[in-house]
């Protein structure tokens, strides 16, 4: 296995434990660089933006705690999109699993879907997370045009794939009559969070 391979992923953030990103489980998280969508309600997209980028050795470094880390039994890849990262997110995936026997789960807006249908088909991963942003025939709210079928397709993927899974969708102001109608008729177990402002003084 090339190590140095799964440190070229672009790595801005590293939380070592997480009580509420793996359901049922505890769980270490690595934040990864990049978004190909602009939501107004997203929390992380200061830190992405203005955030420095871990050196290689500083992800190994965070990697080898992850799977070493007595307080977590689960690992989970988040963003921004980590779908983003490409082959580079396929090693980082690999040495996890080569490394450990922790649970692995990945968050993702969907867009991804020829990446994340070879992600399944490796088995490099054992929950998938999918944001669903509204009716899929509206994401420019999102400032991100998308193709309704495609995402249609990579939902499809997760339902098959045999593997956990939970879609979720954050309301927010864009939210209209159409998107709450499309949610409850096409994902009636969605789960649901309303966007709350953070305030800073």
């Amino acid at each position: 296995m090339d190590e140095t391979k799964c440190l070229e992923i672009g790595i801005y953030g590293y939380q070592p434990s997480s009580f509420c990103d793996y359901p049922h489980k505890s769980a270490s998280v690595f934040f990864t660089s990049g978004c190909n969508m602009s939501c107004s309600y997203c929390h992380n997209i200061s830190i992405m933006n203005s955030g420095r980028l871990l050196s290689p050795e500083e992800v190994y470094s965070c990697l080898r705690h992850a799977v070493t880390n007595r307080l977590s039994d689960a690992i989970v890849v988040s963003g921004g999109e980590p779908t983003l990262q490409g082959e580079n997110l396929k090693h980082f995936l690999r040495f996890i699993r080569q490394t450990c026997v922790k649970s692995v789960k990945l968050d993702t807006n969907g867009t991804n879907y020829g990446l994340l249908k070879e992600i399944l088909d490796e088995k490099l991963v054992d929950f998938v997370a999918m944001d669903v942003k509204g009716r899929f025939d509206g994401y420019e709210k999102f400032c991100y045009s998308s193709n309704p079928d495609h995402l249609y397709k990579t939902v499809d993927l997760i339902l098959k794939s045999g593997v956990k899974h939970e879609f979720r969708c954050t309301v927010g102001e864009e939210f209209d009559k159409k998107d709450f109608h499309f949610i409850n008729s096409y994902f009636p177990d969605i789960k649901l969070q309303q966007y709350r402002s953070v305030k800073t003084n």
